[in-house]
């Protein structure tokens, strides 16, 4: 090993330069301004006795250090030259200055270089500026002190920015009559950056979250009051990602500026570092967060896990709304949330905010516009899963004609209602909603928690968005239907009449026909439409199977979906429930089916409960997955009696989708269906 040059420490300046967003540049343009860097500093070290000036570079700029004791002027003269050719070729180039101890060691490539907590401090503060022009430690300003007057020195503006490695000192701008400084960043400190911004043109999230940060401290702060007096809800906006346009935001829209600042006071900063986890999938919550500051990314949507792919399904940025559902549903997370930079979140709790809302015209009004959001929230919600609105492939009523879904739902809008009831056990009716008030009517939906209905005590949950009660005078009134409230809180969204009559007439023709048979479906014994019996080698066709059920409504039971997979649970009695709460068994015959151990134990329990409950099988449907495969080596022999379905075969899909939305048995006939 090669032997140190010297072990001792000894006080080096230090003048260290770089190039803001040097990569980013053109080849040409690299080498030609690392060239020139390498000239003015070649000019210092050839100015200089033999290893008096060492050159530490650093590719687009480095740290030039100064052992002589006269160091000043060369410093100086070098710092003056970085700066005017800077700026003569408009090149955003950060100069400082610093003096720290340091002790030279013999490179590997036989040159002297410097490490020690000088050079360490000197790399840290180079990286604390952008183009203020220069700025200096306050021993770099000391040891220059003496020849100041005679350099025509101004070190002033001075900051303190700690840093716990190092010994804490103050930092000076440093001027001459070549070279201006003045910092381009407000000094720390929350009422400074609000100073800063121009809030008499514009208020925007950066506004929103200096002014949380201060009333975190001083909930009466006049200088944010003042910026508040000036709050505009319509300069809340995020930028879309799909149209690329700024849209306002949802929560915060149309508000006055009392309103505003009535809402605005009852958010919580909440912040967490790039990285951190903010909730995740199934973690109970009541908070909503409206993104102020950085980028949120949301994974495992739904609880549908990552698959293998590392990149978030929705990435969510200032101004955006994360969490709503929570807020409104006292519902479980259904995402995880992570922050992808550091992040600034406002965070709204529900009791908090409608508990705390002034008793005030303003208050009162506020407290109306906050409920109206959260209803047309959950009623985009249901739109989108309840295939008797809507669907996740808008194939619903409401998607129905040519006047776009979502003008449809719009419309529905000011015309639905959140109600929460919290009295378990108590018996429900519709009246007992309205608190008997006749005029209530339209059709309501459980959205949130759940009741039992009958003798039996069916179980309805909030999830389903199971119709509870569908009055619409001189349209369509069902039967009455009486509940009782399980254990838990609910949640019923009420759409009115009025809202179902401004929907144009082909779309409200559709909805009328559509709701009955979503209200007899309520009427079926069964938990499900159909259990599907598959092997996992068959998947790829069956998922594709589920898709088109789900997109018609058809609940079915499928192992995948059941969590019963846990090390040690007994998977037979899981599937006998599932067989008992299906009205219909689907076996998904291939090849494959006939080899799985678990399909013929389903089949096999399946044809037992058909022929000992009903002396048929009539309730077991065959789909053969492979129209190759419709023989007898596939096809059981106590089904070949039975209407087959072909799962390629035109039409067969629509007529099992049919079939499961009847409560009719298959009818018996031998041979394939007909298309």
């Amino acid at each position: 090993m090669r032997d140190a040059v010297h072990t001792d420490e000894y006080e080096v300046s230090i003048v260290s330069c770089d190039i803001l967003g040097h990569s980013a540049t053109s080849g040409e343009d690299q080498i030609m301004r690392v060239a020139a860097i390498n000239e003015i500093v070649a000019d210092a070290i050839t100015s200089a006795p033999p290893d008096e000036v060492i050159w530490a570079s650093g590719g687009d700029g480095g740290h030039v250090a100064f052992r002589q004791a006269a160091w000043q002027k060369p410093a100086l003269r070098l710092i003056t030259q970085l700066y005017t050719w800077a700026a003569g070729v408009d090149v955003p180039l950060r100069i400082t200055g610093h003096r720290g101890p340091a002790s030279p060691l013999l490179g590997a490539d036989g040159r002297t270089q410097l490490v020690g907590v000088g050079m360490n401090y000197a790399g840290w503060l180079l990286r604390q500026v952008t183009r203020e022009g220069v700025v200096v430690s306050d021993a770099f300003r000391r040891g220059v002190e003496h020849t100041r007057d005679a350099l025509a020195i101004e070190f002033h503006h001075p900051r303190l920015l700690p840093n716990i490695e190092f010994e804490p000192q103050l930092l000076y701008l440093m001027s001459t009559d070549s070279i201006t400084s003045e910092w381009l960043h407000p000094e720390p400190g929350d009422r400074n950056a609000l100073l800063s911004l121009d809030t008499t043109e514009e208020f925007d999230w950066d506004t929103l979250y200096y002014v949380q940060r201060i009333w975190q401290v001083n909930s009466n702060d006049e200088l944010a009051e003042r910026v508040m007096q000036r709050a505009k809800s319509h300069k809340l906006s995020y930028r879309d990602h799909k149209s690329s346009k700024d849209e306002p935001n949802p929560f915060l829209e149309n508000l006055d500026t009392g309103e505003l600042n009535e809402i605005l006071r009852l958010g919580q900063l909440v912040e967490r570092q790039r990285g951190e986890l903010i909730c995740r999938y199934d973690d109970p919550g009541d908070a909503m967060f409206i993104i102020l500051r950085g980028k949120v990314g949301v994974f495992n949507s739904e609880g549908g896990g990552f698959n293998g792919d590392p990149e978030p399904k929705h990435v969510q940025g200032p101004g955006e709304i994360v969490g709503e559902l929570a807020y409104a549903l006292s519902r479980n997370r259904t995402a995880d949330l992570t922050a992808l930079t550091d992040v600034a979140l406002l965070a709204f709790n529900s009791a908090a905010l409608h508990s705390r809302l002034p008793d005030t015209p303003t208050g009162r009004s506020a407290a109306t516009r906050v409920d109206n959001f959260f209803s047309f929230r959950v009623l985009q919600h249901v739109c989108d899963n309840a295939t008797y609105l809507l669907g996740q492939r808008r194939t619903g009523p409401l998607g129905f004609g040519p006047l776009p879904w979502h003008e449809s739902v719009t419309k529905l809008r000011n015309h639905c209602e959140l109600i929460n009831l919290a009295k378990p056990g108590i018996e429900l009716t519709k009246n007992a909603v309205t608190d008997g008030q006749s005029d209530l009517d339209g059709i309501y939906i459980l959205v949130a928690g759940r009741l039992r209905e009958g003798e039996e005590e069916k179980l309805l949950d909030g999830k389903d968005f199971p119709l509870l009660w569908v009055h619409l005078p001189k349209l369509l009134a069902q039967p009455p239907r009486t509940y009782r409230i399980d254990v838990e809180p609910i949640t019923i969204l009420r759409i009115a009449t009025s809202g179902i009559t401004e929907l144009v007439v082909g779309k409200r023709k559709e909805l009328i026909e559509a709701l009955p048979r979503a209200l007899r479906r309520m009427d079926d014994d069964y938990e499900f439409d159909v259990f599907i019996s598959y092997t996992s080698a068959d998947w790829n066709i069956v998922s594709e199977l589920c898709d088109r059920l789900s997109q018609n409504d058809i609940k079915y039971w499928l192992d995948r979906k059941q969590k019963y997979r846990g090390v040690g649970q007994v998977t037979a009695k899981t599937i006998e429930r599932g067989l008992r709460s299906s009205r219909y068994f689907l076996a998904c015959l291939s090849t494959n089916y006939r080899r799985s151990h678990w399909g013929q134990f389903e089949m096999d329990i399946s044809i037992y409960r058909s022929v000992n409950e009903s002396n048929d099988v009539e309730s077991i449907i065959p789909l053969v997955l492979d129209e190759r495969d419709d023989g007898e080596d596939v096809v059981p022999f106590t089904l070949q009696h039975l209407i087959r379905l072909t799962y390629s075969q035109p039409g067969d899909i629509e007529t099992l989708i049919d079939l499961l939305r009847t409560k009719t048995r298959t009818p018996r006939r031998t041979g394939r269906a007909e298309a």
